[in-house]
């Protein structure tokens, strides 16, 4: 279970959304590719995180040129208890395909603040949840965005490594928030952190709430 006393990239895909400026694109995606050429050169950190015992935390702050996306954060994750990966993404824009608001990306609707699960565009069309970026025990995960100059874009993800295939906080082993902040070009990386317990609880909260949504016949356990 996630410990209670911790208190304290988008989906594979190109998409495109309008902000209030019809001149201020905004794109953010994640890539498939393979990140196994990123360690080569660039020298990863580990991030200490001891209320996790058992998991290692290495982390890029930018991940060079042997990356996919080689100005933004780069996030390794190993737990050998995890089956199983789950990533919330909360961001301050609609990024939603073209700004459409789909009420199946954002899970917190009439929120500020636009939330939604990190899963590749084929598993969100069968409402999985368990991220793509993540087999077995290991994630990894190197997200990008390209912004307009005038736009300033918060792109922070909740990662939850999970024992097994029940949706529930109690089978989280694993709770990390990192991310990072983009104005016009300039890259901000958001170093690795646990994630609050009210914010494990408001997410689990959303997680299953959009299950039930997409698939009511379906218990949580069934989601993979």
């Amino acid at each position: 279970m996630l410990d209670p006393n911790v208190v304290s990239r988008f989906a594979s895909g190109i998409l495109i959304l309008l902000t209030s400026s019809p001149i201020d694109p905004v794109y953010a995606g994640s890539t498939t590719q393979d990140f196994s050429q990123c360690f080569t050169i660039q020298p990863k950190r580990e991030i200490s995180i001891p209320q996790f015992v058992g998991t290692k935390v290495f982390w890029i702050e930018t991940a060079g040129d042997n990356c996919p996306s080689s100005a933004f954060p780069l996030l390794q994750v190993v737990n050998p208890k995890v089956q199983n990966w789950i990533q919330v993404v909360e961001t301050n824009l609609d990024l939603s395909p073209a700004g459409t608001k789909d009420s199946s990306w954002n899970i917190f609707p009439g929120e500020k603040t636009f939330t939604f699960i990190d899963v590749s565009e084929d598993f969100r069309k069968q409402h999985k949840v368990y991220s793509n970026h993540g087999e077995s025990d290991t994630f990894m995960d190197n997200p990008k965005a390209t912004v307009g100059p005038k736009t300033f874009l918060s792109w922070v993800a909740h990662l939850y490594g999970m024992r097994d295939s029940e949706v529930s906080e109690t089978s989280g082993v694993v709770g990390i928030e990192w991310g990072y902040q983009l104005q016009g070009n300039q890259v901000t990386a958001l170093s690795p952190k646990p994630v609050t317990r009210e914010q494990i609880k408001k997410d689990f909260l959303g997680i299953i709430k959009y299950l039930e949504k997409f698939s009511p016949k379906n218990k949580p356990s069934n989601a993979h």
